[in-house]
């Protein structure tokens, strides 16, 4: 759902972009310690470039028909075969 984008969008602004030890936390526990420790975060490209891996994601599982819809609401389009198309071939 597009409220889910919105949320990842969020929590991307309020990530660290270096720091030891990062790698052994989850998400929200680096969040954490980058406001504990005051840690650098993510610059606004490289947040643009994780939305942009995630909408090509989105729009290949809609190519696909695993998902009818992309989450951000935009609707399908009809320009490449149909799964049941792919599969008769």
């Amino acid at each position: 759902k597009r409220k889910t984008i919105e949320e990842f969008y969020c929590l991307l602004r309020q990530m660290p972009s270096k720091g030891e030890g990062l790698k052994a936390l989850n998400a929200h526990e680096q969040i954490a310690r980058a406001k504990q420790i005051e840690l650098p975060l993510l610059c606004s490209a490289t947040i643009k470039n994780k939305l942009m891996g995630l909408s090509s994601v989105l729009a290949y599982a809609v190519k696909m028909e695993y998902v009818t819809r992309e989450p951000s609401g935009r609707v399908r389009h009809h320009e490449v075969s149909t799964k049941s198309e792919r599969q008769a071939m």
